[in-house]
Parts: structure tokens; C-alpha cells; sequence
């Protein structure tokens, strides 16, 4: 009984001290629970912590504390939204995509992007679910536009499902 109580109380510290390290973690943590990440991602909202979209110039696999541009000078004030909870994306993708993005700098478009990381780890449907997502709004071109690219039977035999 006394480990609970203990645990307890380092958990209610870590959430009240370091609240967006302590909710990126749990984020993580219940990547695959979609009811449980919903539910936490209120909570941060409730505590004024914005969670920001995915983005694969600046999203990792995990949910991340992040600065949050729109918050006035507070640093660590949101979580970015991982890559590795996006569905149809595995850990293997998200390495591709954060090596490319490290070797070459941020992904300009969606060409670029194709371009740069290993399409061996990285598939059509993956690449259908970031668009979806929200995770290449930062790159050249609207959801729809780059939805049409990808399914142009030119670029299909290259993206293979």
C-alpha cells in the first residue's frame, strides 16, 4: 500500500511540475488506446496545453513536448502529435522520414518529400494516412492536391502499397 501512495505522489508532482513532459509521456504511452489519447489530449486542453498537429518536418514517433508559436513566451507550451500514432504508420517509416528530414533539412513538397525518404519503409497508404492527418499541411500544395498526386497513376507504381 505504501508504493501506491507513493507512486501517487510522484505522479501528481510530475503532472503538476513538468506538466508537458508528464502528458507527452502518457500521450505516448497509450498511443494505440484511441478512447485513452482522446481523453488526455481534453486534459491538456483543460490545462491549457495545446496539442499540436502532426508534421513530418517536425513530429517524431512519439508525442514530444514542443514550443507552441502562438503561445506568448512560455517555452514547452504544447506537445507535438506523434507520427507513430497516425494509423498505418509503424516505427520504421517514422525513422526514414526523421533521417531524411535530418540529413536534407525540412521537406519542401510532396516530390521532395518522396524523393528524400527510403520507400521501402514507406509506403502509398502510409503517405495517404499523413495527408489525411494533417502531418504534410507544412509542405507545398493543399490535402486534396497531394491526395491527387499520390493516387495519378504516375506516382502509384512508384508508391506502392
Amino acid at each position: 500500500m505504501l508504493f501506491r501512495s507513493y507512486l501517487a505522489y510522484v505522479t501528481a508532482y510530475l503532472k503538476a511540475h513538468y506538466p508537458t513532459d508528464f502528458l507527452s509521456a502518457l500521450l505516448t504511452s497509450e498511443t494505440g488506446n484511441t478512447a485513452k489519447v482522446v481523453k488526455y489530449i481534453s486534459e491538456c486542453r483543460d490545462m491549457g496545453i495545446r496539442v499540436l498537429p502532426p508534421d513530418v518536418n517536425s513530429s517524431d514517433f512519439t508525442f514530444t513536448p514542443a514550443d507552441d508559436p502562438k503561445a506568448e513566451g512560455k517555452s514547452n507550451s504544447g506537445i507535438r502529435f506523434g507520427l507513430g500514432a497516425i494509423k498505418n504508420v509503424g516505427a520504421n517509416a517514422v525513422e526514414s522520414i526523421v533521417k531524411a528530414r535530418t540529413e536534407g533539412g525540412p521537406f519542401k513538397s510532396l516530390f521532395d518529400f518522396c524523393e528524400r525518404v527510403d520507400l521501402s519503409a514507406v509506403n502509398r497508404r502510409m503517405i495517404e494516412s499523413f495527408i489525411r492527418a494533417g502531418a504534410m499541411d507544412s509542405l507545398e500544395g493543399t490535402r486534396a492536391q497531394n491526395m491527387a498526386v499520390i493516387r495519378s497513376e504516375e506516382h502509384t507504381s512508384e508508391l506502392q502499397s
